[in-house]
């Protein structure tokens, strides 16, 4: 068994990674960043299927966040042209809303800034600018944050009550309230300790806040009063605390999302290095340790690891949290109740000829090839080939090897 020194120092593992996914039952759906496949896994068994694949001239990191609106996949674009790609899950085929190259960056969203409202889908990227979807019509409307441009500040973790979607920003403790209905705004200024907001969580009576600050803060809104806590438990600090090669130039961030669950607040790190509950009623904070997430100068420093923040993304289905981890980019399904943790391993299906391309790498169970061997098979899309160098497409080639 590989210790925990061995495993910090070894190569950085080359798996299929993603910024965004959609839940529904036990299944994911997500674009894989390192080539140019859309992809279906059983988060329960690690069966993955690829589901299409994207026509692009680039094949890696092709687009931010997915989004589902009836048959389409929705997703933006980053390395793909820039625009609104949709794809058809009933007939596999491709369409495309245009952006202009100037606003390419007001694209970037993820699922939960999207809000499904008469018949349009409003985005919310992290840029300060509302994306008005229509897309039996193919078109965007673009709606603007009132006197600020969208490249003033940069959003924090929204909220949705009701036809309201509260947005916070990170540089600032300003929140703004968008009515769906009428599509008027409605600007706040928080009183609280902190100087900017990362996340926001609403329990149905008080909103939870963290950013810029080293505390959690529960925000009434009517009287417009808050409450700080700093109690936080024992070791807790910044990765950058631990080596300085994870130090962000700015103050906050130490959270990423929030999740409510029961009583209690669950907060995911971006640049903190543990995940904290916050149980309302007793008003304490206590650490969630996982297993072979702790992170050490090694670890943060490990040759082509993607980023040095502790979690990219995180979602919340009933009990369950499912993590993607910057460490090892394991997928973690943590159960909020019991905080039990697992890993989930994604083995892709292939007819049993695909074997032979990983004959004598790895023994065959049933058509089954752990995903990390087929893709250090593929060498990242690149073939040596004597001295020449062959260019391939990864998830053609494994789209092939499943039809």
């Amino acid at each position: 068994m590989m210790k925990q020194k061995d495993r910090e120092t070894a190569e950085y593992p080359y798996k299929w990674f993603f910024y965004d996914c959609l839940w529904h039952e036990s299944k994911i759906v997500f674009s894989d960043s390192n080539s140019n496949a859309l992809c279906e896994t059983d988060i329960m068994t690690g069966s993955t299927r690829i589901v299409g694949i994207a026509n692009e001239e680039e094949e890696r990191l092709l687009f931010h966040g997915i989004y589902k609106w009836k048959e389409y996949l929705v997703l933006s674009g980053r390395n793909a042209k820039p625009g609104i790609h949709l794809f058809n899950l009933a007939n596999s085929e491709w369409s495309y809303i245009a952006v202009e190259d100037s606003r390419k960056e007001w694209i970037n969203f993820r699922e939960e800034g999207v809000f499904e409202y008469c018949g349009c889908l409003y985005i919310f990227p992290f840029s300060l600018v509302v994306l008005k979807v229509d897309i039996e019509k193919r078109c965007i409307d673009y709606i603007f944050y009132p006197d600020m441009k969208p490249e003033d500040d940069c959003r924090g973790e929204i909220v949705r009550v009701d036809d309201t979607i509260y947005i916070p920003l990170k540089h600032g403790v300003s929140l703004h309230k968008f009515d769906l209905t009428s599509e008027q705004w409605e600007v706040l200024e928080v009183h609280t300790d902190l100087k900017g907001i990362d996340t926001l969580c609403y329990d149905g009576s008080q909103f939870w806040l963290s950013g810029v600050g080293e505390m959690i803060c529960a925000w009434n809104e009517e009287e417009n009063i808050s409450v700080s806590y700093q109690n936080f438990p024992q070791g807790f600090c910044k990765l950058g605390t631990i080596d300085e090669c994870a130090v962000r130039k700015e103050d906050g961030w130490w959270f990423g999302r929030s999740f409510l669950y029961g009583k209690s607040i669950f907060f995911v790190p971006n640049d903190a290095n543990m995940l904290v509950e916050f149980d309302i009623e007793k008003q304490e904070m206590k650490e969630l340790p996982i297993e072979g997430e702790e992170e050490t100068k090694e670890s943060l420093r490990r040759t082509g690891r993607f980023s040095t923040i502790k979690y990219m993304g995180a979602k919340q289905k009933d009990n369950l949290l499912l993590l993607l981890s910057n460490k090892n980019k394991d997928l973690i399904l943590l159960n909020m109740e019991t905080k039990k943790a697992r890993r989930i391993e994604l083995k892709i299906c292939a007819k049993d000829e695909l074997g032979k391309l990983v004959l004598g790498r790895q023994k065959m169970n049933e058509g089954v090839i752990d995903l990390n061997v087929w893709l250090r098979y593929m060498n990242c899309g690149k073939k040596q080939n004597g001295s020449q160098r062959q260019e391939e497409t990864i998830g053609k080639r494994i789209y092939e090897a499943n039809i």
